[in-house]
């Protein structure tokens, strides 16, 4: 079993660049986990429709121009 676990690599060091030596050697440090809880603003809703629900565009005031156009009919 020697053979395969003490092989060719015995008393070979892994040649890792110098900046990494001192990269293993420090802890780990655990970091803070960070909650976003204002991701989105909904504080600015869409104006809809008061009759379909639907989105109004900018020329649009409480009921969007489909339905004005059902309601004159």
């Amino acid at each position: 079993m020697g053979i395969f676990t003490d092989g060719f690599n015995k008393n070979i060091k892994d040649k890792s660049p110098e900046w990494m030596n001192d990269f293993f050697k420090k802890p780990i440090k655990e970091k803070k986990v960070v909650k976003i809880n204002n991701l989105y603003d909904v504080s600015n809703k869409p104006k809809t429709c008061s009759i379909c629900g639907k989105i109004l565009k900018n020329n649009e005031i409480n009921i969007c121009t489909n339905c004005l156009k059902l309601k004159n009919k």
